[in-house]
């Protein structure tokens, strides 16, 4: 008999793009940047540490395995690395990506460099890996791969397989080039840039970023069966977003903006 702890747990954290936000219009969708956690027993993979791993604390506790997977290391992905704290005293943190792509394995202690920053950390194993699709197992059941993506600076796009469900993290996207989109044809879950708008896209060409309703064309054309819009725009209010959404579900059906606070069971 399958029981709930044999389930996978898809942690939403930190929504934003580019900078957090606060106060009573963004209170839906929260504030903090992005940050996603999946949770498997005693093992969590963080996918990126934008200021959503602040509120990590309580869901790492028990871990005795934490895998982070940087899509890429711009600030807005890695400002919750600031407080190590957060992670249990005896766990085992590895860092995850493409480290000679962003100058090396020295990429990560740079973050910490003074005059910046006073506390140094304590810094787990650093894992490089390739970004041509070859397959990681970081757990039983769990597997990563990662792709060349198009944003400024070296972007990947991640691929997590979970007991067999494909989730996919495409943040910090831009889909104005050739790209192999056939990657998402066995995507159960679509986690999607959609910043901006279709409107915006000319004016922000060469930003890296994509607009909701690219991922909800994609979603369709390749048979996702669900659709989850993130790398909210700093500028878009709850009611923004709330409206965007409505249109979203319109062009897909299971398409759905992110909430900080969000927690999806992948069987």
């Amino acid at each position: 008999m399958r029981s709930a702890q044999d389930d996978y747990i898809l942690y939403v954290l930190g929504t934003r793009g580019t900078r957090p936000v606060h106060g009573r219009n963004f209170e839906i969708f929260g504030g903090q940047t992005t940050c996603f956690v999946i949770k498997h027993h005693k093992h969590a993979v963080i996918i990126d540490c934008g200021t959503g791993l602040f509120d990590a604390e309580e869901l790492l506790g028990d871990c005795e395995i934490i895998d982070i997977v940087f899509t890429h290391v711009h600030y807005d992905h890695v400002l919750g690395l600031l407080d190590f704290s957060i992670f249990p005293k005896n766990a085992r943190i590895n860092l995850i990506g493409t480290f000679k792509q962003w100058l090396g394995y020295d990429t990560i202690d740079d973050f910490y460099r003074h005059p910046f920053w006073p506390v140094q950390p304590r810094i787990g194993m650093l894992c490089e890996i390739t970004n041509d699709g070859h397959s990681y197992n970081l757990a039983d059941g769990i597997s990563l791969q990662a792709f060349s993506g198009n944003h400024p600076d070296n972007g990947n796009v991640i691929i997590m397989t979970l007991n067999g469900k494909k989730v996919c993290f495409l943040f910090d996207f831009e889909s104005n080039r050739e790209f192999d989109f056939k990657i998402l044809k066995d995507i159960s879950f679509l986690i999607f840039d959609g910043m901006y708008d279709d409107t915006e896209i000319s004016e922000h060409f060469g930003w890296g970023h994509s607009s909701f309703q690219e991922g909800c064309r994609l979603a369709a054309v390749y048979g996702v069966n669900e659709l989850l819009i993130t790398h909210h725009n700093p500028k878009n209010d709850d009611n923004k977003l709330l409206e965007l959404e409505e249109k979203a579900k319109k062009i897909f059906a299971n398409a759905r903006f992110a909430r900080a606070g969000d927690l999806f069971v992948i069987e």
